[in-house]
């Protein structure tokens, strides 16, 4: 009984081994247009962009205006105000919790080609690509549009996305 005890810890040991060790030196993948949602591993032959670890685009500020969008909880209307925003390539949005616990989350999917590391990198203190972290009331978040393609960018909130609240960024 003993044997059979010490033989399965000494596979699970090296087992532990043999993970931690494969996870050094490796690239960052980052997911290309039309790729799977980040938290799960890209299929074989997925659309990536393989980059060394640290090569990610810098912040670029906003050089233009600031649009204010207001994120609005009210009895079962949970929505961004405007829902809708046109801007100009450099423009920026500032969000502003106005009630309830908001994010800002944009589907990798439904960005421009090419925008997801500069738009990643314009958004302070992720939790997640492309997420940011939970706010509440009064709250604000500002993301720079700057450095990014011209196109649409779809988002929406995490806790409420089931709830319709959904926003759609122009930029021009």
């Amino acid at each position: 009984m003993f044997d059979k005890h010490r033989s399965f810890i000494v596979a699970l040991v090296s087992l532990s081994f043999s993970l931690v060790a494969c996870g050094h030196g490796k690239k960052a993948i980052i997911p290309g247009p039309g790729a799977i949602a980040a938290a799960e591993s890209p299929p074989v032959g997925a659309n990536t962009v393989e980059r060394p670890a640290g090569s990610e685009p810098a912040s670029k500020s906003i050089t233009g205006k600031t649009v204010d969008v207001k994120m609005i909880t009210r009895k079962a209307s949970y929505r961004f105000d405007p829902d809708t925003v046109s801007l100009k390539q450099g423009d920026g949005i500032k969000f502003t919790v106005v009630s309830g616990t908001h994010n800002v989350t944009f589907w990798p999917d439904s960005i421009p080609v090419g925008a997801q590391a500069q738009l990643n990198a314009n958004m302070p203190h992720t939790t997640a690509p492309l997420t940011s972290p939970l706010l509440t009331k009064s709250n604000l978040y500002t993301i720079s549009f700057a450095n990014v393609p011209k196109g649409t960018y779809n988002g929406y909130c995490t806790p409420h996305l089931l709830l319709g609240m959904k926003l759609t960024v122009i930029v021009q």
